[in-house]
């Protein structure tokens, strides 16, 4: 086990900086306390353009599989953005789901030509960044007695060439 110790300690050097070590923030002003709307809130359904911000690997809870859910960014008009998670399941049920989301984002050609690995593939990385197109549709759902609405892809579109 490394012995970190070695090293020393780190320890804030003012009465304030211990503060906010404990408080995490030092004061607030009525802009804090205005609702904003948030990254994830319920937009319109229709298709929108997307830009794929994140491909982070994880586990299904159910049993366990292998999957990298994907964070997309659509970019209004008004400077404002929605973020919207997919998530795309390595079980062999859901390749459709990898291809439609590839040919979207302009890399279904290196998908067909070379497949892909495990989490690590190059052609995850290659994805962050790219652009394409889905539709969106709204699912509303109950949770702890309250209605609630949430995005969901309904639809990758293949790019218009």
């Amino acid at each position: 086990m490394p012995n970190f110790g070695q090293f020393g300690n780190a320890t804030p050097d003012t009465e304030k900086e211990k503060a906010m070590g404990v408080t995490g923030f030092s004061s607030f002003t009525d802009d804090d306390f205005e609702d904003k709307g948030g990254l994830f809130d319920p937009i319109p359904k229709g298709r929108y353009h997307f830009v794929v911000y994140d491909c982070q690997t994880g586990f299904t809870k159910k049993d366990n599989t292998l999957m990298k859910t994907i964070l997309m960014d659509i970019h209004h008009e008004d400077g404002t953005k929605t973020r919207l998670t997919d998530y795309l399941v390595y079980k062999s049920n859901q390749k459709w789901k990898f291809a439609t989301f590839f040919n979207a984002i302009g890399l279904g050609d290196a998908l067909k030509e070379n497949g892909i690995g495990g989490a690590d593939d190059p052609l995850w990385t290659t994805a962050v960044g790219q652009e394409g197109d889905f539709e969106v549709d709204n699912e509303t759902s109950e949770w702890n007695g309250k209605q609630t609405t949430r995005n969901i892809i309904k639809k990758y579109y293949k790019p218009e060439r």
